[in-house]
């Protein structure tokens, strides 16, 4: 009785441990797409990654509403590298678009050459939604308050919430640029043109920090 009871368990713990391992690798998004070429000549579509967390990424690639392929792999932080993909579907005239890159998609219009306009797309609602190398993003909260992100693995971190009675304390044209709030590297200014100014991280391959400028966030309508 205890022999069959032994392998009885034995089954049951080889088939917990087959399921285990059998169940699908969720490969969290590190990387943001740079740029795509779309050549309807060759029918191939090159990407331009950038790898800002490091570790595994993946992303899927389309032609028009059809899905071409589905990419992953490992990369190290701060690494640029491209990826090329043939398919019959790339012929002139139509889109070539990624999904999928947390930092960042990327889509063109397939052209007979590599003459052709890419453009970076974060559709998340951020302020500056198409800076490729940015190292913050931007968002105006319903409050009238502006939130900063900066990247983070496999998600962006709140750097800091400024809110609207924050943001008042300095001047709306001061004698100075002025620090309104920083944190995890990035920095909030309120500029002597009135304007706002987030300051962080030195993009890919650049000495000097990424700065985005904007007007205040609205504040929402007195009841």
């Amino acid at each position: 009785m205890n022999r069959r009871l032994i392998v009885v368990a034995m089954v049951v713990v080889s088939f917990i441990t087959m399921a285990f391992f059998a169940r699908p690798t969720v490969v969290q998004a590190s990387h943001g797409i740079t740029a795509i070429v779309c050549n309807s000549d060759t029918h191939t579509a090159t990407l331009t990654i950038h790898s800002y967390a490091g570790g595994l990424w993946s992303n899927t690639l389309y032609a028009g509403s059809t899905l071409v392929q589905f990419m992953f792999g490992s990369a190290t932080i701060g690494s640029t590298f491209t990826v090329s993909v043939t398919s019959p579907l790339f012929v002139n005239g139509v889109s070539a678009y990624t999904t999928g890159a947390s930092y960042g998609n990327a889509s063109t219009t397939c052209r007979p050459g590599t003459g052709n306009v890419t453009s970076t797309h974060f559709d998340d609602g951020r302020l500056n939604f198409a800076d490729a190398f940015e190292t913050s993003a931007i968002y105006c909260l319903g409050d009238g308050s502006v939130r900063v992100r900066v990247p983070g693995t496999p998600f962006w971190y709140i750097a800091f919430t400024a809110s609207p009675a924050e943001i008042a304390k300095v001047p709306k044209h001061p004698t100075t640029n002025t620090l309104i709030k920083s944190g995890l590297g990035a920095r909030l200014y309120r500029l002597m043109s009135g304007e706002l100014q987030v300051n962080s991280g030195h993009p890919n391959g650049s000495t000097s920090d990424y700065v985005f400028i904007f007007k205040d966030c609205a504040l929402p309508a007195v009841q």
